[in-house]
């Protein structure tokens, strides 16, 4: 079993993921790994701790619904009914996590917005801690290639743990070298100018650039070349 996952040395400090905690549900299906590959609704979230330096982090993740509470209920019990309509939904929210839980009328848990990244603290320390001991929140090798699918997926952009970090204090450990193209561009910002009225602009911690073509502005997903094919408006536009 995977104890931690060492992804970068950032200046003088190793990050460090440790997946700590995993919940899943399905009527049919006992694991993940199972169910991965079936129409059938589900659900599956983790709670994973990244250590930087002194800084002690909780990451959690997950997708799907499920017909009773789950781990991420358990983590905290600061859940406010915020709303709860005429077909018997509900919503809770905790200040703790800066989660919502929607309850539908049918009875499936879902939870947004996802992932969510807090500090570390004692309560929280001792709650996962509790939690650790429950064999149904134990991490099981079956579970490892999700939670490595969704750290992957996730880890630059909706994590943001490289937002306020110089890309060239960054080096990747050989498991996670991959990335560094990625997180490149997402780092990346610059000014294009393609034609007179066609100015591209990159926006930094993010995939996403302006385009402005004539008087007009609109989004585009970042590239290494840009051309006007990559810009839709610009027929429209006759430019």
């Amino acid at each position: 079993m995977v104890k931690e996952l060492r992804i970068a040395k950032v200046g003088n400090d190793d990050l460090i993921i440790k997946p700590i905690l995993k919940d899943f549900y399905c009527r049919y299906c006992c694991s993940i790994a199972q169910c991965a590959s079936t129409p059938h609704r589900s659900g599956f979230w983790m709670v994973l701790v990244a250590i930087w330096g002194p800084k002690r982090f909780v990451i959690i993740d997950g997708f799907g619904s499920s017909e009773k509470r789950t781990i991420l209920n358990n983590l905290t019990d600061d859940w406010k009914l915020i709303y709860e309509g005429m077909s018997g939904a509900m919503r809770f929210f905790s200040a703790k996590l800066g989660l919502c839980n929607h309850v539908t009328c049918g009875g499936w848990y879902e939870y947004f917005p996802l992932p969510r990244i807090i500090e570390l603290d004692k309560e929280l320390e001792k709650r996962i801690d509790e939690l650790k001991q429950k064999s149904c929140f134990q991490i099981e090798s079956s579970d490892l290639p999700t939670i490595m699918r969704l750290l992957r997926a996730n880890l630059i952009r909706k994590y943001q743990i490289f937002k306020n970090v110089n890309v060239d204090e960054i080096e990747f450990y050989i498991e996670f070298a991959d990335l560094l193209p990625l997180l490149k561009a997402y780092k990346r910002s610059r000014t294009l100018v393609l034609a007179e009225d066609i100015i591209i602009t990159e926006l930094p911690n993010s995939f996403t650039a302006m385009a402005k073509v004539a008087n007009t502005e609109f989004k585009i997903p970042k590239k290494k070349y840009y051309t006007k094919r990559d810009l839709p408006e610009c027929n429209s536009l006759h430019v």
